[in-house]
């Protein structure tokens, strides 16, 4: 906002924080419009803005809650490495982080070490994100946190992978979240398709699928499609597979 416009609403009778709190409500507006979009990159600059803006009215809560955001969009925008500085600058500050906060900031590092990838330190804190959770009896983060956990897990502990990833699948379908459930299912076939259990993997995806028919997310539509491609490949059903391919295409 301009510095002279601000000037003239201070001079006459409009406080700073009133004009944060207008920003607040503004970029928030925003960031929902954004959020349907999936543009982590822009999502980054408002979250930039609202913690100044909270900064500016001393609310701190929001101001974590805000930087936090900050983080988790760089990592979903590729920037892993930010995303990691981000959270270390913010957990050696002197700002209060309630276990939510904690919960959500070891899960963020977790994914962020796992698509690095640096498999170990994405298992040391997803284990301690739910460590938290079990501690304050915080459920809300558990399905995400077993998911990374289990998904670390596929290339050197299978039998853990299985165990958490499916305790994922039923944490979200717990939670009533069947689009939070998608990307488990996805991982548990790709997991099922590593072990050579091609019908169990097609079984999953296509089971995805029919949720999916309800609330449509995109990019995991096309993940299910090009994951039922290559199963439908492996157990020599041609005709499948091209279709497959075809749809996958056609997302």
């Amino acid at each position: 906002m301009n510095k002279l416009f601000i000037s003239f609403l201070v001079f006459y009778g409009i406080s700073q924080a009133t004009l944060a709190n207008t920003t607040i409500d503004s970029l928030n507006h925003v960031n929902d419009s954004l959020r349907k979009q999936n543009l982590s990159g822009v999502r980054f600059l408002v979250f930039a803005e609202l913690a100044a803006a909270y900064e500016k009215i001393k609310d701190t809560s929001n101001l974590v809650s805000s930087t936090i955001e900050m983080a988790e969009m760089s990592r979903s925008s590729g920037s892993q490495y930010i995303a990691l500085d981000i959270l270390t600058e913010l957990t050696n500050s002197s700002y209060q982080i309630n276990p939510a906060q904690e919960i959500k900031i070891n899960l963020i590092k977790g994914a962020s070490f796992y698509e690095v990838p640096n498999k170990d330190s994405s298992i040391l804190f997803s284990r301690k994100g739910l460590e938290l959770s079990r501690l304050y009896k915080i459920d809300r983060y558990r399905p995400l946190l077993m998911n990374l956990l289990g998904s670390s897990y596929i290339k050197s502990n299978q039998d853990s992978a299985l165990k958490w990833i499916n305790l994922s699948v039923q944490g979200f379908l717990a939670q009533k979240d069947t689009n939070g459930s998608i990307l488990p299912r996805i991982n548990l076939s790709i997991l099922y398709y590593d072990l050579g259990k091609l019908e169990e993997s097609r079984r999953v995806l296509e089971e995805a699928i029919v949720d999916l028919d309800q609330n449509d997310v995109l990019i995991y539509r096309k993940m299910c499609y090009a994951s039922l491609s290559v199963t439908y490949l492996s157990l020599h059903n041609y005709e499948k597979s091209i279709h497959f391919l075809n749809l996958r295409d056609s997302v």
